[in-house]
Order: C-alpha cells, then structure tokens, then sequence
C-alpha cells in the first residue's frame, strides 16, 4: 500500500513497484516454509514427503530466479537432456526439464549452502552450476559408433522404420561423420538446426524403443 500511494511512482513503475512488493513478501514466506519442512524432516527422518514437499517449495523459489537466456552453460546441459515436440515451444520444454532437473539438486544445496530467508540467490547460482556442469547421458551416436560393423547399423535403422529424412541423418551422424554435430548436420542436408534437433529426437525415441 506505501508504494501504492507513493505520489512518485505512477503508472508503470507504481505496478512494477506492488509487484516486487508482493514477491519479496511471497518469497519470504515460502522460505519461512522452506525452514518448517527442513525441521519436520529432522523429526521425522523415516518419512519421504517432508523432503519431497521441500523440493517443491526450494524447486519454485529457484526455478523463478533462474535465466536460462543468460546462463549458456545451463542452457546447454539443459538441452542435451530435453525432448523436442511440435506440440511446444522450446522455451517451455526447457522449463520444464529445469523443473525435473532441480528437486534433487535443491536438497543438496540447501544441505551445504548457507540459506538466509529471503536471499535465494545464492542457492540459484550454486544449483546451475550443478546442473551446468552435470554430465549428460552419453550421445546416441557415440554409443552406436562402438559398434564396428556400419552397414549392420544402418540395416538396424531401416528395420526400426526410420523415415527417409531421418535415415538420411542417422546415416550422416553415426555411419559417415561420428560425432558430427547436430548444426553441421543441418548444413550439410540443407534444413534448419531447429529441425534436424526435432528429426534426432524422433530417432533416438524410434531406436531406443526398437
């Protein structure tokens, strides 16, 4: 309400004024939350939810203070893991593999990082580094370059139904240019990254699954 009725704040920088307001308050109370499921675990150490439910509560505060437009690292390490679908944007999957990533993260920063209420960033900051330099699952076609015989690979692919375009990568990817990246890759068939990022996501689940 004091910024409400600040006569120096009007229009825009009244609104933006109430709402860092109301999420510094919000904020607050979620680590004054944060700190009574940190106690009910210590009571109660044979139970899993007082530490799942902390996850949630950690997980939101860090997931809001978190950029991943400005942390490539994080990015990166993120997109090594995420699906890529038609059916959304990948700015949303990456949220979304952000919040599957940092629940196990959380509780292990809390543990070892100093956490004054109201104050999350240094907790944010230590997460994605973790997660930054978390090592990914190794690629698909580092796996499959093990495999010395090529033609049985591509004999493989083409059993497990792989469409024309994606045979066309695979091929380009695992058989002819081990380790080729997936920007290269595009290049060399002429399409957009975006697209041969989509095209080896379907392979992968396609391969996987066969």
């Amino acid at each position: 309400m004091r910024y409400y009725r600040d006569p120096n704040l009007t229009g825009l920088r009244s609104a933006q004024a109430v709402c860092d307001a109301f999420l510094e308050a919000a904020e607050r109370h979620l680590y004054t939350v944060a700190l009574d499921f940190d106690e009910l675990r210590k009571k109660l150490p044979e139970e899993r939810f007082p530490n799942e439910e902390l996850a949630k509560v950690l997980s939101g505060i860090i997931a809001t203070r978190t950029s991943l437009h400005s942390n490539p690292p994080l990015r990166a390490a993120i997109d090594e893991r995420r699906e890529y679908s038609r059916d959304k944007s990948a700015k949303r999957e990456r949220f979304e593999q952000l919040l599957k990533d940092l629940p196990a993260q959380v509780l292990e920063v809390w543990e070892e990082v100093a956490h004054p209420l109201g104050d999350p960033y240094e907790m944010r900051t230590e997460v994605a580094r973790r997660l930054g330099k978390r090592e990914s699952k190794p690629r698909l076609e580092v796996e499959l370059a093990t495999f010395a015989d090529h033609e049985k690979l591509l004999k493989q692919a083409k059993a497990a139904g792989l469409p024309p375009r994606e045979y066309e990568l695979f091929k380009l990817r695992v058989v002819e240019n081990p380790g080729m990246s997936l920007r290269e890759a595009a290049q060399r068939m002429g399409i957009a990254e975006g697209t041969a990022k989509s095209l080896w996501s379907r392979i992968k689940r396609t391969l996987f699954s066969a």
